[in-house]
């Protein structure tokens, strides 16, 4: 059985990406394939054999290696800043502390 060599550069993995696993490669390349919306679990279903939930967790915990944004850069940036979006819309604002002025007049002694 021979091998055949690839030249260099050509269909080769960088070292980051060899440790990202076929499974994260994959996840990582059906979201490049979709839009940034949901409703992809019919999808993601019989793409990956998962539910959109696991997908969505795989998902996310992938964004933060950084063998993901070697790999896919510009996606994983583009989700990245999507998910930060997101998250600050959904967190309320902290309260603001404002100093209290105690009332004057007979009305603050008790």
């Amino acid at each position: 059985m021979s091998r055949r060599r690839r030249a260099p550069g050509q269909g080769q993995l960088s070292l980051l990406e060899q440790c990202l696993d076929e499974r994260g490669r994959a996840v990582l390349a059906f979201a490049a394939a979709q839009p940034y919306q949901g409703g992809v679990a019919g999808r993601v279903q019989a793409e990956l054999g998962c539910g959109e939930l696991r997908y969505t967790r795989e998902l996310a915990a992938l964004l933060d290696r950084p063998e993901a944004a070697d790999a896919q850069p510009a996606l994983v940036a583009a989700l990245r800043a999507l998910r930060d979006r997101r998250r600050r819309l959904r967190t309320p604002p902290p309260p603001t502390t404002s100093r209290s002025v105690a009332p004057r007049g007979r009305a603050a002694r008790s």
